[in-house]
């Protein structure tokens, strides 16, 4: 049986696709999607996050990739602007990997083509060892608030929340998905569909140096850095970071790629 995916549809007008980040659901993109008009906005909840079902054992981020792309099938959306946050970037790379003739443009938030170091794909082997030792709950609270900026942001409590609704099951399955996820860069290089990356000045999740070195010189490419921001930034800096996205949409909507 095919997993239930949940998604939320709000607005009227081109279709965009918003796939959240980890130990998060479709509800992070709430405050931003309503800020942006003469869109359709379908706001996923990832497998296995929300309202939707965990695939099977040993997925990989392909796997979630078709799973949201049957989705988009049922929803008739022939084409769409594609936008992921953190995880959900690396989702929307795989999307665009396996199905390029759907994707009008890609934003990245806080999210990047380039593989975990070693370094990083150890800690992830260590960070499922600690939730099977420890918990979800003792995990995700020490996971969200670093990711801000500001570490008594308001919006700290809420990404908390949503974190904590994460399942054991979910929460190690995509930790091991992320680590054994393949490196997007060449892919990208090669792809001509408009992108956006969104940076975060302060973020201590993506290697903004090596993110930069590896988009040099790629065509249709956009890339913004928001000061004293981390990885949050449709929650730490909604105006401005509306304000990138919608100027970017604003050159691309209408352009077939």
């Amino acid at each position: 049986m095919k997993p239930k995916i949940h998604v939320s549809v709000s607005g009227n007008g081109p279709a965009i696709v918003y796939l959240h980040g980890f130990l998060e659901t479709h509800e992070i993109w709430n405050d931003f999607t309503s800020s942006i008009g003469n869109y359709t906005h379908y706001a996923f909840d990832l497998p296995g996050f929300g309202r939707s079902d965990l695939p099977p054992e040993n997925f990989t981020l392909e796997d979630v990739a078709t799973l949201i792309n049957k989705e988009t099938e049922a929803l008739k959306l022939s084409t769409f602007h594609l936008v992921g946050h953190s995880l959900g970037g690396y989702v929307a790379l795989a999307y665009l990997k396996l199905f390029p003739e759907k994707i009008k443009t890609v934003t990245l938030f806080h999210s990047t083509p380039l593989p975990d170091t070693a370094e990083k794909k150890e800690n992830r082997t260590k960070t499922i060892q600690f939730i099977k030792d420890n918990g979800v709950e003792i995990f995700a609270r020490s996971f969200v608030k670093p990711l801000f900026a500001n570490p008594n942001h308001e919006a700290i409590a809420f990404a908390e929340k949503l974190a904590m609704q994460a399942k054991f099951s979910t929460v190690t399955a995509y930790l091991a998905a992320m680590r054994d996820r393949p490196d997007r860069l060449e892919d990208l290089r090669k792809s001509k569909v408009p992108l956006l990356v969104i940076a975060g000045e302060k973020d201590q999740v993506i290697n903004l140096p090596a993110l930069q070195k590896g988009l040099e010189n790629r065509p249709k490419t956009v890339l913004k850095i928001v000061v004293g921001v981390g990885h949050m930034g449709m929650l730490e800096s909604i105006v401005e970071t509306h304000d990138i996205f919608a100027e970017f949409l604003g050159d691309y909507s209408y352009q077939n790629t």
